[in-house]
């Protein structure tokens, strides 16, 4: 899903944990890349606020301002 300046890839559970293979990071990457947009994987525990997952890359640059 494309949101602004990002393309959005979102995973929920009901259970305790979630598991994450690679290639859901490369498929959300690689339709980023295409884009010229921020690749952001969003995860929820039912009844939980969403955590989001960026690359590294992405988060240091939130992080110097």
């Amino acid at each position: 899903v494309h949101v602004g300046n990002l393309v959005v890839e979102a995973k929920s559970t009901t259970k305790q944990s979630l598991s994450i293979k690679r290639e859901v990071l490369n498929k959300v990457r690689h339709e980023a890349a295409g884009s010229g947009k921020i690749p952001l994987l969003s995860i929820e525990f039912t009844g939980d606020e969403p955590w989001v997952l960026i690359p590294y890359e992405f988060f240091k640059d939130l992080v110097r301002g």
